[in-house]
């Protein structure tokens, strides 16, 4: 099934900058959702995030994990939000690499 993410996203209040996801990947509707967050030396938070070892910070992983939970509960209205799993600890993200995050209800 065709996941309109732009569509999706017109919903919510996440613009650029501050959208973390570039593509979804897998999706089931209404249970499963992939997204993936491309991460180059350019993005507005690696500058100032440890320098010279820059690393995403882990509340914008948290956020991601957000928006990728939002757009799956938006493309199907009812689908029950759970927060297992969004804390879970996850390595640092150094450029270049990419944020893969799943969700499930």
């Amino acid at each position: 099934m065709h996941l309109d993410l732009p569509a999706l996203l017109d919903r919510v209040y996440y613009r650029y900058p501050s959208v973390l996801i570039d593509a979804v990947g897998e999706h089931e509707p209404g249970a499963r959702l992939t997204a993936f967050k491309n991460l180059t030396i350019n993005e507005d938070f690696f500058p100032g995030h440890f320098p010279g070892s820059p690393v995403m910070p882990a509340v914008l992983t948290i956020e991601a994990l957000t928006q990728v939970a939002a757009v799956l509960v938006l493309d199907r209205a009812g689908a029950p939000l759970t927060a297992r799993a969004f804390l879970r600890a996850k390595p640092p993200r150094p450029p270049p690499s990419r944020l893969v995050r799943h969700r499930g209800c």
